[in-house]
């Protein structure tokens, strides 16, 4: 609830009026900022709530969930996907949307954060136990435990990862090749991480990354042109032939980057493509 100046210097009791001052209440500019910050703050909630109703990036989600699917089929690929956002909240909305749409059941979805004491993990770990060979359940914590249990789930139940910054580091995620960052970080360096889950010795497949981009956000633009510099640079530098102790060149990685606005249709255009370093 949003509450005018007007309204707040009404409540005041006349001592109180004095107390503030020539300088505090007086000057007519000040009154038309302030009237200006609020509308505008207003215009935002406006926005925000439409978006509960038509999300054009959610909307774009689903389409490059269609995609990867379709490139799996014709043999291009696993029919999986990982999800990164910065948000807890974000994550949780993107599993409930992604159930609510019918295009996703529960079971094909594994959530990673920080903290992984849900039900669901807890059954991961579980199986995981099960499952792996004997001697390669035991690990030194159970954080660690917990960590290869979610992702021998998404590898062998789940097709959907949606996680935090918490899975940008210290996940073998090359049996998927298809990165989704659903926010941009301002820190390039950490798309890097992100796509290197997937883009790292054992890909066997070229790997797809969408990037998220508000049209009107310049703070975003600005950095998916500086990644798509550097994805350029390591293409040239990887071009050549590499030590013997490698083997072979890396994967491809191929950036798309969705313009979404809201209430209107995604537009999808390829930053870059070409051979790209491998992480190890």
């Amino acid at each position: 609830m949003i509450v005018r100046c007007d309204a707040l210097v009404a409540d005041l009791e006349d001592d109180d009026l004095r107390a503030l001052g020539d300088d505090d209440y007086a000057a007519p500019a000040e009154k038309v900022d302030v009237s200006s910050e609020v509308t505008r703050v207003e215009s935002f909630v406006t926005r925000a709530k439409a978006l509960v109703h038509d999300d054009g990036r959610f909307r774009s989600l689903l389409k490059a969930i269609e995609f990867v699917a379709t490139r799996a089929k014709a043999g291009q690929g696993a029919s999986k996907l990982v999800i990164f956002t910065e948000s807890l909240v974000t994550q949780e909305y993107l599993r409930d949307a992604l159930i609510e749409s019918g295009q996703v059941r529960p079971d094909d979805i594994t959530i990673f954060r920080g903290t992984n004491d849900g039900p669901r993990a807890h059954e991961a770990l579980v199986r995981w136990q099960h499952e792996v060979p004997p001697g390669e359940a035991t690990q030194p914590s159970k954080d660690i435990a917990m960590r290869l249990a979610l992702v021998h789930e998404f590898r062998t139940r789940t097709r959907i990862f949606i996680s935090t910054e918490a899975g940008a580091k210290g996940l073998n995620l090359q049996f998927c090749n298809a990165v989704v960052n659903w926010d941009l970080p301002w820190n390039p360096q950490r798309i890097e991480q992100r796509i290197g889950r997937c883009h790292r010795y054992g890909q066997q497949h070229d790997v797809t990354v969408i990037n998220f981009i508000a049209k009107d956000n310049e703070a975003q633009a600005l950095t998916f042109d500086i990644l798509s510099q550097k994805l350029e640079l390591f293409g040239i530098v990887s071009a050549r032939p590499i030590r013997s102790s490698i083997g072979r060149l890396g994967r491809a990685v191929t950036c798309w980057s969705a313009r979404w606005e809201p209430s209107s249709k995604p537009s999808w255009r390829a930053s870059t493509s070409g051979p790209a370093r491998s992480k190890r």
